[in-house]
Protein backbone atom coordinates (compact mmCIF):
# COMPACT_ATOMS: atom_id res chain seq x y z
CA UNK A 1 0.00 0.00 0.00
CA UNK A 2 2.83 2.26 0.78
CA UNK A 3 4.34 1.80 -2.71
CA UNK A 4 0.92 2.70 -3.85
CA UNK A 5 0.82 6.23 -2.44
CA UNK A 6 3.99 6.66 -3.54
CA UNK A 7 4.19 5.75 -6.84
CA UNK A 8 0.83 7.56 -7.18
CA UNK A 9 1.45 10.94 -5.99
CA UNK A 10 5.05 10.90 -7.71
CA UNK A 11 3.00 10.36 -11.35
CA UNK A 12 0.32 13.40 -9.81
CA UNK A 13 -2.33 11.62 -8.94
CA UNK A 14 -4.00 13.37 -5.90
CA UNK A 15 -6.86 11.14 -5.20
CA UNK A 16 -6.96 7.31 -4.95
CA UNK A 17 -10.57 5.80 -4.90
CA UNK A 18 -11.25 1.97 -3.35
CA UNK A 19 -14.17 -0.17 -2.55
CA UNK A 20 -14.17 -3.05 0.10
CA UNK A 21 -16.44 -4.82 0.90
CA UNK A 22 -18.16 -3.90 4.03
CA UNK A 23 -17.35 -7.29 5.98
CA UNK A 24 -14.39 -7.37 5.46
CA UNK A 25 -12.13 -5.13 8.85
CA UNK A 26 -9.22 -6.09 7.82
CA UNK A 27 -8.98 -4.08 4.44
CA UNK A 28 -10.83 -1.60 5.73
CA UNK A 29 -8.06 -1.02 8.71
CA UNK A 30 -5.49 -1.47 6.31
CA UNK A 31 -6.80 1.40 3.89
CA UNK A 32 -7.65 3.58 6.78
CA UNK A 33 -3.90 2.97 8.81
CA UNK A 34 -2.48 4.74 5.09
CA UNK A 35 -4.96 7.74 4.86
CA UNK A 36 -8.29 6.47 3.10
CA UNK A 37 -11.06 7.67 4.38
CA UNK A 38 -14.75 6.44 4.27
CA UNK A 39 -16.91 8.21 1.91
CA UNK A 40 -20.03 6.31 0.86
CA UNK A 41 -21.74 3.29 1.39
CA UNK A 42 -23.38 0.33 -1.54
CA UNK A 43 -25.25 -2.44 -0.87
CA UNK A 44 -25.40 -5.13 -2.58
CA UNK A 45 -22.97 -4.11 -4.89
CA UNK A 46 -19.74 -6.62 -4.95
CA UNK A 47 -20.21 -10.20 -5.18
CA UNK A 48 -17.87 -12.82 -3.90
CA UNK A 49 -16.54 -15.84 -4.65
CA UNK A 50 -19.08 -18.31 -3.64
CA UNK A 51 -22.03 -15.48 -5.60
CA UNK A 52 -23.29 -13.53 -2.37
CA UNK A 53 -23.86 -10.38 -3.00
CA UNK A 54 -22.15 -8.08 -0.40
CA UNK A 55 -21.93 -4.29 0.45
CA UNK A 56 -18.89 -1.86 -0.26
CA UNK A 57 -17.50 0.73 1.55
CA UNK A 58 -16.32 3.59 -0.34
CA UNK A 59 -12.90 5.03 0.45
CA UNK A 60 -10.80 8.16 -0.66
CA UNK A 61 -7.40 9.39 -0.13
CA UNK A 62 -6.63 12.54 -1.18
CA UNK A 63 -2.95 13.49 -1.05
CA UNK A 64 -0.95 16.10 0.81
CA UNK A 65 1.46 16.12 -2.01
CA UNK A 66 0.38 16.02 -5.53
CA UNK A 67 -1.94 18.41 -7.38
CA UNK A 68 -0.42 21.59 -4.75
CA UNK A 69 0.42 25.02 -6.01
CA UNK A 70 2.76 25.89 -3.97
CA UNK A 71 3.10 29.66 -3.84
CA UNK A 72 2.02 30.13 -7.44
CA UNK A 73 4.59 28.20 -8.82
CA UNK A 74 3.22 24.85 -10.57
CA UNK A 75 1.13 21.83 -9.81
CA UNK A 76 3.41 19.74 -7.55
CA UNK A 77 3.78 16.47 -8.93
CA UNK A 78 3.58 16.68 -12.88
CA UNK A 79 6.37 16.00 -14.82
CA UNK A 80 5.17 18.70 -17.52
CA UNK A 81 5.05 21.64 -14.21
CA UNK A 82 9.08 19.87 -13.27
CA UNK A 83 10.03 20.33 -16.81
CA UNK A 84 8.29 24.01 -16.21
CA UNK A 85 6.23 23.67 -18.75
CA UNK A 86 2.59 23.49 -17.00
CA UNK A 87 0.79 24.27 -20.39
CA UNK A 88 1.77 20.69 -21.41
CA UNK A 89 0.48 19.21 -18.36
CA UNK A 90 -0.84 15.97 -19.09
CA UNK A 91 -2.99 15.78 -15.78
CA UNK A 92 -6.05 17.61 -16.12
CA UNK A 93 -6.63 17.09 -12.30
CA UNK A 94 -3.77 18.95 -11.71
CA UNK A 95 -5.04 22.25 -14.23
CA UNK A 96 -6.40 25.11 -12.53
CA UNK A 97 -10.37 24.64 -12.95
CA UNK A 98 -12.92 27.52 -13.03
CA UNK A 99 -16.38 27.16 -12.55
CA UNK A 100 -19.32 29.46 -13.97
CA UNK A 101 -20.98 31.78 -11.30
CA UNK A 102 -23.82 29.67 -11.78
CA UNK A 103 -22.22 26.30 -10.54
CA UNK A 104 -22.17 28.12 -6.68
Amino acid sequence: MIALVVASEAAGVWTLQAGVMADNPASLALHEKHGFRRVGFRERIGRDSTGHWRDVVLLERRSAVAGIRVGGGPWVGCQASRERRPDNCRHTALQPQKLPAEHW
